[in-house]
């Protein structure tokens, strides 16, 4: 379970710069669309570290595989919790998405997304299911790798009993870095 929110927690999509946005950012905010992946694209996160690869692209659904053997499946929205994931610690899962109203995409300050998460997984607890929100709270500075800033929109989710994921998104040009 602990790896299932890594691509919804840390997935960085890229936009702007880092001073106040311009007439044309504002603009191009409103024209962002889902990223967009490729096989061979890869993602490193810091904590706990782990490397996500893209290994296939089917029917909407983006497929990865962790350096640790894990694998799990996606939807394209790096927002959404994993859909499938297998792990030979954490065992197999499915989660089903359903109910959604609103997007985040294209992202701008404002948006917001509901839905309701229902998993079900072969090791205890076996399953659950959860009423989530989402919104686009707006623009925030954020030093990264390299002591770089990002200019970066603050997407909050919670789930309806307290749990709260916070997630800075950087657009540029629908890729994800």
């Amino acid at each position: 379970m602990i790896r299932l929110g890594i691509i919804f927690a840390a997935c960085l999509v890229l936009t702007g710069c880092i001073s106040s946005p311009s007439v044309e950012e504002k603009i191009a905010d409103r024209l962002y669309p889902e990223p967009i992946f490729a096989v061979g694209d890869a993602f490193v996160f810091d904590n706990p570290y782990v490397r996500w690869q893209v290994i296939a692209i089917r029917d909407g659904k983006v497929h990865w595989n962790s350096d640790g053997g894990d694998l799990q499946i996606t939807d394209v929205n790096p927002l959404m919790p994993v859909l499938a994931w297998e792990s030979p610690v954490h065992g197999k899962g499915r989660r089903l998405i359903s109910g959604k109203k609103g997007s985040l995409f294209p992202i701008q300050t404002g948006k917001k997304s509901s839905f309701r998460a229902t998993v079900s997984m072969d090791k205890p607890p076996y399953g659950w299911e959860f009423d989530w929100d989402c919104e686009v709270v707006g623009r925030v500075a954020v030093r990264g790798p390299a002591n770089r800033e990002y200019d970066t929109y603050k997407v909050k989710c919670g789930r309806r009993l307290g749990d709260e994921l916070t997630f800075f998104t950087r657009h540029r040009s629908g890729i994800i870095l």
